[in-house]
């Protein structure tokens, strides 16, 4: 049997110096990233030690990441934020667990031809949650809902066919027993705008809450991934407000997990390109800080040179630009050369007006 040794513990307390975001409110703000880039970019420590309370692993606790074959662990990326952590009083936000586009081709062969039961995925979680234990939060399951190829608004992964809808509950109360004192979550994404998929996920974000909470399972928070979209229309500022509010009358906390921006026309300057993410960004954050239930907010990403959103190809086109061409999409509050953009100072003052 293999036996992993818990990693160092990461600690919950926080820097009492007040500079950068740190300490402004009694909500924290953190970002996602790898020990990796910390490591390289001298600016983006400096940034992340300024302005975070907080640091979620962008990959490096995904499944395939951690165990790519079957009893192979792979820690070292892992262990290396997590230590960085310990080392300047930041709190680590567990993400994730379960995640349908991170499970190990091993898994996903093993899950469909129905060689795997639960306990290769209850094995799985005990080794990870068991290894962090100071870890005060877990995405457990991200983004399980699926409302347009489905009708029940489940995602169909491979996970779902060996267990059903069921397995959700199943992954809160076997992380529950690995982690008895921590914020349990599902992360969900597109949530925000007013158009007729972002309402119906909305709907089935709730009433999957409101389903695992009747069966008495182990939830305790629900993240809003909060990808916005500068090409999705207005924000549905009623429709956030009634969401969240629905989920803090469960009794469950809300988290901001995944906060970035998609631009979509590239052809305007820089200047004017932030200001329209700042604006977004202040627009949104006005209101779901507006809610006592809202407890953080953690941004993908510091500097726009290491976000996930690269500018599509008909997006390019459309703003002008030649297919292929090395545009940068700008929705983090850093630029390529860790400087404060006006989505830093929105989402800065957002959190300023939250306190008063």
């Amino acid at each position: 049997m293999l036996t992993v040794m818990p990693a160092a513990a990461v600690v919950g307390s926080r820097h009492t110096k007040q500079h950068g975001m740190r300490m402004m409110t009694d909500r924290y703000f953190g970002t996602a990233a790898r020990i990796e880039w910390i490591n390289a970019k001298p600016a983006l420590k400096e940034a992340i030690l300024r302005d975070c309370s907080c640091l979620t692993p962008e990959i490096g606790m995904n499944w395939a990441a951690i165990e790519p074959k079957k009893g192979t662990f792979e820690f070292g990326s892992l262990d290396g934020l997590s230590a960085f952590a310990l080392q300047h009083g930041l709190d680590m936000h567990g993400h994730t667990l379960i995640w349908d586009q991170t499970i190990p081709a091993w898994a996903k062969k093993a899950l469909s031809s129905g060689e795997a039961g639960w306990e290769t995925v209850a094995s799985y979680l005990a080794v990870v949650v068991s290894r962090y234990p100071s870890v005060s939060q877990w995405n457990v399951v991200n983004e399980p809902i699926d409302t347009e190829g489905t009708d029940d608004g489940m995602r169909r992964s491979e996970i779902f066919r060996a267990f059903g809808a069921d397995y959700v509950g199943m992954a809160l109360e076997t992380a529950r027993r690995h982690a008895p004192h921590a914020k349990l979550f599902i992360n969900e994404h597109s949530l925000e705008y007013a158009n007729p998929v972002d309402a119906k996920r909305r709907t089935v974000l709730l009433r999957l809450a409101e389903g695992l909470l009747l069966e008495g399972k182990p939830l305790d928070a629900v993240g809003l991934q909060a990808h916005l979209d500068l090409g999705k229309g207005p924000l549905d500022i009623r429709a956030i407000r009634h969401m969240i509010r629905e989920v803090a009358g469960m009794g469950l906390e809300v988290f901001i997990t995944e906060l970035d921006v998609r631009e979509r026309d590239f052809s305007l300057p820089e200047a004017a390109r932030d200001m329209a993410v700042a604006d977004g960004v202040k627009r949104y954050l006005d209101v779901v800080l507006a809610e006592p239930s809202v407890k953080g907010i953690v941004t993908w990403g510091m500097s726009d040179e290491g976000s996930w959103l690269v500018p599509e190809t008909a997006d390019l086109v459309a703003s002008g630009i030649a297919s292929g061409s090395r545009v940068l999409n700008r929705g983090l509050p850093y630029d390529k050369n860790l400087q404060q953009k006006p989505m830093y100072r929105a989402i800065r003052e957002a959190m300023s007006t939250a306190r008063t």
